[in-house]
């Protein structure tokens, strides 16, 4: 449900040259725009960026940050801040982080994304 949630309120906020992870996009719609762009433009340099370990490195406190430009529902943010709290069960082991969304996790793909949106996509040039 929280991952709904944060759809509805960042998904008409996103960049439409942003696809990872979104309702009704993917890598194939991504390929396809691009190789139009280069298709119809003259272009010197494309710059492929596979951010490593992306899910695994998000401050939870930043991304609080970020979340409360948007989000005002102080129970809707106790219960993220849970989330980012409660740890991952792994082969009858938790392990519990400060830091990052765990992959797997319904929530992981949008927080990542509304991440990107405020860290990435609105320092790129032209934006």
């Amino acid at each position: 449900m929280a991952h709904k949630v944060l759809e509805s309120i960042y998904e008409p906020l996103f960049l439409d040259c942003s696809y990872g992870f979104r309702p009704g996009r993917g890598c194939h719609d991504a390929i396809k725009t691009l190789r139009d762009y280069l298709y119809k433009n003259e272009v010197e340099v494309v710059i492929d960026v596979d951010i490593a370990n992306f899910f695994g490195a998000r401050s939870h406190a930043k991304l609080e940050v970020v979340l409360l430009k948007k989000v005002t529902d102080q129970k809707f943010m106790r219960s993220i801040s849970r989330m980012f709290k409660s740890g991952i069960l792994s082969n009858g082991e938790l392990a519990v982080s400060e830091e990052g969304v765990a992959q797997g996790s319904l929530c992981s793909p949008i927080l990542s994304n509304i991440y990107a949106h405020e860290v990435i996509d609105w320092i790129a040039p032209g934006k």
